[in-house]
């Protein structure tokens, strides 16, 4: 967001030297609620234009964008459908299970403990315990069991197709847990033992991404990534369906639309994408 209003005067400059003139540039700017840039509304006169994705789908994803062309009329009311939808084998929301009344799930978050909120939480009734809720009353939580929303709930709520990050992302910790295994009996250096297209993929480097064994871990079939981006201090360590929950809670960026594209032209092929 700094960057953009440098950004928008040289794409002018340029239009206006190498296309007679023409500086109708049209832009589009997206980030998340609190990061509001006063220099697009004061310079270019675009105001923060803020919606949340729950107005369209099961799930919230409240972002600001700017913009400059009239944008069509926010809905008046929120799209019917809740986080039950996205569900299967009879699990629900919370609010559901409770009251049975549906709800949109909270903002699927990329940070490893974000991803663990307790707002993300599924129900299922347990057998035996289905009779209807009272007006007025809650249904005990003795009467079902809870657990995590899963990969797949995920890619369902985001509107990606199933297993479009689950299938790669288990691919992908599957041959590496083949080469670290080769380089610990060989003594090889185990990311030599990598095919040079997951270099591509991950961007093997000391300042991107590297895999070890989480020193807590306790199944001997799966190892972990660690993880440093570059707004981070520090490496993350995630396991499979950790660094999976992480993708998805980046989702839609820009870069990250990218990197699921190229997680599938290297593990599904033209088929899946």
């Amino acid at each position: 967001m700094q960057r953009f209003a440098k950004f928008i005067s040289r794409v002018r400059e340029y239009n206006q030297k190498h296309h007679d003139g023409f500086n109708d540039l049209f832009f589009l700017v997206e980030n998340v609620p609190g990061a509001e840039d006063a220099t697009l509304r004061n310079e270019y006169g675009v105001p923060e234009y803020r919606l949340d994705a729950a107005l369209f789908g099961p799930c919230h994803r409240d972002r600001i964008f700017y913009f400059n062309w009239a944008p069509d009329r926010i809905p008046d009311d929120e799209h019917a459908a809740g986080g039950t939808t996205c569900f299967e084998d009879g699990w629900m929301m919370p609010s559901m299970f409770k009251k049975g009344i549906d709800a949109k799930v909270m903002t699927l978050l990329a940070s490893k403990g974000r991803t663990k909120d307790d707002t993300l939480h599924k129900w299922k009734i347990m057998p035996g315990m289905e009779s209807a809720i009272q007006p007025g009353e809650d249904r005990p939580a003795r009467h079902g069991e809870y657990q995590l929303i899963d990969i797949n709930d995920r890619e369902r709520l985001m509107g990606l197709p199933l297993k479009y990050v689950d299938q790669p992302v288990e691919e992908l910790f599957e041959q590496l847990r083949v080469a670290l295994t080769v380089g610990m009996e060989y003594n090889t250096e185990w990311r030599d033992a990598v095919p040079p297209k997951y270099w591509n993929f991950v961007g093997l480097g000391p300042e991107e991404y590297s895999f070890g064994i989480d020193d807590a871990y306790d199944d001997y079939k799966r190892i972990s990534l660690s993880l440093k981006e570059r707004n981070q201090r520090k490496k993350v360590v995630m396991k499979d369906y950790e660094y999976g929950w992480h993708l998805i809670g980046n989702g839609f960026s820009i870069p990250q639309v990218r990197h699921h594209r190229l997680i599938h032209f290297f593990f599904c092929g033209l088929a899946c994408v």
